[in-house]
């Protein structure tokens, strides 16, 4: 920064103006680049929880199917582990 400082200082012609720009509108993008990135880690932060919840739900999925790979089913679903309503919760 201090040898764009200095260029300044100098007097030199106006060639570097248009690479100022550049920089300039670079540098915002990514300010507001910066801002969605901080709100997307917002929103994720936020679905986390959920995200836990869902992956709990599926471990229960998961086992009712092992059960029944296991032909025990029944320890879950007791008398009704053969009928067609338990087989629409695997």
């Amino acid at each position: 920064m201090s040898a764009v400082i200095a260029t300044e200082d100098q007097g030199l012609p106006t060639t570097g103006e248009p690479l100022r720009q550049q920089i300039n509108r670079v540098e915002a993008k990514l300010g507001g680049l910066t801002n969605d990135l901080r709100t997307l880690e917002g929103r994720l932060s936020e679905l986390a929880p959920k995200r836990e919840q869902f992956e709990l739900v599926q471990n229960v999925c998961d086992s009712l199917v092992r059960l029944r790979e296991l032909g025990v089913a029944s320890m879950f679903w007791g008398e009704k582990a053969d009928s067609p309503e338990t087989e629409r919760h695997n």
